[in-house]
């Protein structure tokens, strides 16, 4: 299931970069057969309506190239999570017993916990549990020890 999630998320990665980069490149040459900015300053002033949709043009360029680098770097951080797992993997990792989920680090932030039973789930399991309300979903019971 974690490799088709990996491999969806990579093509629907692949798929946005590669329309951010051509998107990034029409730009580029639109504005390349326009005049610059400050040719468009010195001709019409700083509030005309060239300027401001001169400036509108850059302030979008800019934008997508941010994002692009913003998929970039989250892709390569990714890749070196994942290879710090693979070399190094988590010592104290469990499955959640409600939906099988590998917990990485297990911890407060990470789990909820029943006092009950001193049994936990993960955070998203006991996020819903206590969304739909307790009664709903387990029937006031935990859902461990059913007590």
């Amino acid at each position: 299931q974690q490799l088709r999630e990996k491999i969806a998320f990579t093509t629907v990665a692949d798929e946005k970069e590669q329309q951010l980069r051509e998107k990034i490149a029409s730009q580029k040459t639109h504005m390349a057969n326009l005049p610059t900015l400050q040719s468009i300053v010195d001709e019409t002033g700083f509030t005309s309506p060239a300027t401001k949709a001169r400036a509108q043009l850059i302030k979008e360029l800019s934008d997508n190239e941010e994002q692009l680098e913003l998929l970039l770097e989250s892709e390569r951080v990714a890749a070196v999570v994942r290879l710090q797992d693979e070399l190094h993997p988590p010592q104290n990792s469990e499955d959640c017993p409600i939906c099988f989920e590998t917990i990485k680090h297990v911890y407060s932030k990470t789990i909820s916990r029943f006092y009950c039973c001193g049994g936990w789930v993960c955070k998203k399991c006991g996020d819903e549990r206590m969304k739909k309300g307790v009664d709903e979903m387990f029937h006031g019971k935990c859902p461990l020890c059913r007590e």
